[in-house]
């Protein structure tokens, strides 16, 4: 399969003359509507596959470089330039139609950092907010109902406008932090199509129409959509960065980049309150996942409550791997109760997202670093359900199935040094291709603590 990919690839690449790729790492649908309504891509672009596989390293189009720019995760959409494979991509894009509920639009969020980190800008197409149905439970169905319930074949049903804000305020502080934009665009909805498409205003173009596609910047009925026209005129400006070789860090002083990370600035949003996006402990904020602690406060609750104790857990403190952790006065602890082995979700969905985006919330709220290793406060990934031990067993001996001498339970651990081989074997084979929650996890938290177990993170190594 491989051998074929790589020969149908560069068949594909040989035989056109368009300067640019834009690679789909889902639907090639996603990659024929961003070529449609770029001015830069537009009768000068290829759209082709990057399968999961290929991603992962296995053919020999790619290169390491260009490859490395998935070292957290892949978005929907990358852009290229056909003969230079061998540098990193232009641009990122992610097409969200998810409804945006609970963390639904912040597991992503990954695969935005990857890319700003590599100084490469990247956009989001979602929708900020979108029309749920739910089963109403409220007042005796003989009664009269609120204007916002209704009985639809006898069964009551409650609308709810639903609108996300967690990501918005993950990508503003990602874009602050790294000075290369991170932006959000807003697919558009309506009111009159919120028993049809729970609101969303689907693409009018007859080629296009029945792919469940944004819409265009105009519409063949010649409706305006603001942020459609924002999104391709954010792609072209970086299209047009990157061919007159500016530094995109310029691009931040651009009004058309000023304007959109103000929409979402939480200084000055309208889209939502600083109690949206601060952590209940101890800001009173709503974030119940996680809270800040004092650094040494969670030392001694480890000692207390976990199973790893003894004279070993004592060492790993005092060690010379331990000294940045301590050194940080606060930790902020994710502290979640899913069953990781429940339907072979892992923790991937959407736990790596959410690790990726709390370290640039409230982490590097002081010092701003780009660097990982200096930032302000530790994270902590703290999974609580019992299965947890074994599924971070599991995984990592599948990794490591080629390597015996790692100790991955922490009962068989001698040394110190044990439990930072685990971390540092770990990064010696190229991060993309490791499962999600090994490069998410062990890049971002500098602990991950089951029940029993505890591992370091690549920050503290």
């Amino acid at each position: 399969m491989n051998n074929n990919y790589d020969q149908q690839l560069k068949d594909a690449l040989k035989n056109c003359d368009y300067k640019y790729v834009v690679w789909y790492t889902g639907s090639k649908d996603q990659a024929d509507y961003i070529i449609e309504y770029s001015k830069k891509l537009n009768d000068d672009a290829i759209a082709l596959p990057l399968p999961d596989n290929v991603i992962k390293g296995q053919s020999n189009i790619l290169s390491k470089k260009f490859l490395g720019y998935f070292f957290l995760d892949f978005p929907d959409i990358i852009i290229a330039e056909r003969l230079h494979l061998d540098r990193l991509p232009i641009m990122g894009i992610e097409i969200l139609e998810q409804k945006p509920v609970g963390w639904n639009h912040t597991q992503r969020f990954s695969r935005a950092a990857a890319s700003i980190i590599f100084s490469v800008p990247f956009a989001y197409l979602m929708p900020q907010k979108r029309y749920m149905f739910d089963e109403y439970k409220g007042k005796d169905r003989n009664q009269s109902q609120p204007g916002n319930v209704y009985n639809v074949g006898g069964k009551l049903i409650k609308e709810n406008l639903r609108k996300e804000f967690q990501l918005l305020f993950s990508i503003f502080k990602l874009s602050n932090i790294h000075n290369v934009p991170c932006l959000a665009f807003f697919w558009p909805v309506s009111d009159k199509y919120k028993f049809l498409s729970e609101g969303l205003i689907y693409n009018d173009n007859p080629h296009l129409r029945w792919k469940q596609l944004p819409p265009a910047p105009i519409s063949k009925s010649g409706e305006k959509f603001e942020e459609i026209g924002g999104l391709f005129d954010f792609i072209d400006l970086v299209i047009d960065y990157y061919e007159n070789n500016k530094p995109v860090s310029e691009l931040m002083k651009e009004v058309l980049v000023k304007k959109s990370l103000g929409k979402i600035n939480p200084q000055t949003t309208t889209l939502y309150s600083e109690r949206h996006i601060k952590l209940k402990n101890p800001d009173n904020g709503n974030i119940k996942i996680a809270y800040r602690i004092e650094t040494s406060k969670f030392i001694d609750k480890i000692k207390k409550t976990s199973g790893l104790k003894g004279a070993y857990l004592e060492r790993l403190i005092r060690s010379e791997d331990f000294k940045k952790f301590i050194s940080r006065p606060f930790s902020i602890i994710i502290e979640i109760s899913s069953d990781p082995l429940k339907g072979n979700r892992g923790f991937s969905d959407p736990y790596s997202g959410v690790v990726a985006s709390f370290d640039y919330r409230y982490c590097r709220e002081l010092t701003k670093s780009k660097d990982i290793k200096k930032r302000d406060y530790n994270l902590v990934f703290m999974p609580l359900h019992k299965n947890a031990d074994r599924f971070f067993e599991k995984i990592l001996n599948i990794q490591f199935k080629r390597t015996h001498h790692l100790k991955i339970k922490w009962q068989e651990r001698n040394t110190v040094q044990d439990t930072a081989d685990i971390t540092r074997e770990l990064f010696t084979t190229p991060s993309y291709t490791l499962k999600k929650e090994l490069k998410n996890f062990f890049y971002f938290s500098d602990l991950i603590v089951t029940k029993n177990n505890l591992f370091l993170g690549k920050s503290l190594i």
